[in-house]
């Protein structure tokens, strides 16, 4: 009886390097044929994209936003600017829904005029991106439309803003730039 108990296990042992042999020419084959499919070019055409049916948002929100003002206070408790972006006078909406209710405006920042960029994309870098809210969220109560966000009162000199509005899945023109120049403080 002990015998016959080897030659089964011997016998199980054979079953399961031949079932190992087997799924390594599975995956040999699998690497062989199915990665390199994996490694062609993108689906779809380069220009699949340009049809505007085929992005999301279509249309991308217009005319820019405006900035109107900006202005700072100092608060000494605080040791704190209050920084104030009004742009009320902003008419952007989305252009293929009719209404602004969808947008979100992000404000960028720069300690750098930006129209020195050499390339326009830093317009829409995400690292100068400060602040952003959706229209949806302003107060209807009235027209106007403000940020206001802090900046500690250890920094001085001058600080550029620029604004745009984005639906769900493009962004505007970039708005106009406007800048404050924060004092130096004692």
């Amino acid at each position: 009886m002990n015998i016959s108990g080897k030659i089964i296990y011997i016998n199980t042992m054979g079953n399961r390097i031949n079932i190992i042999r087997k799924c390594t020419s599975l995956m040999i084959l699998f690497l062989i044929f199915i990665v390199p499919c994996c490694t062609f070019n993108d689906p779809v055409d380069k220009d699949y994209f340009l049809t505007l049916e085929k992005v999301r948002g279509k249309n991308k929100p217009e005319p820019a936003p405006v900035i109107d003002n900006i202005t700072y206070t100092h608060n000494s408790n605080e040791h704190v600017n209050d920084i104030i972006i009004d742009f009320s006078s902003t008419e952007t909406c989305d252009p293929d829904s009719g209404i602004s209710d969808d947008l979100t405006y992000l404000i960028y920042y720069s300690f750098l005029n930006p129209e020195k960029f050499n390339n326009p994309l830093l317009y829409y870098c995400d690292e100068n991106l400060i602040w952003y809210i959706n229209d949806s969220e302003i107060s209807s109560d009235s027209n106007e439309k403000k940020a206001q966000f802090l900046i500690y009162s250890s920094f001085s000199g001058e600080i550029y803003f620029w604004m745009t509005a984005a639906d769900k899945g493009r962004e505007s023109e970039y708005s106009n730039i406007g800048y404050i120049n924060i004092e130096k403080r004692n």
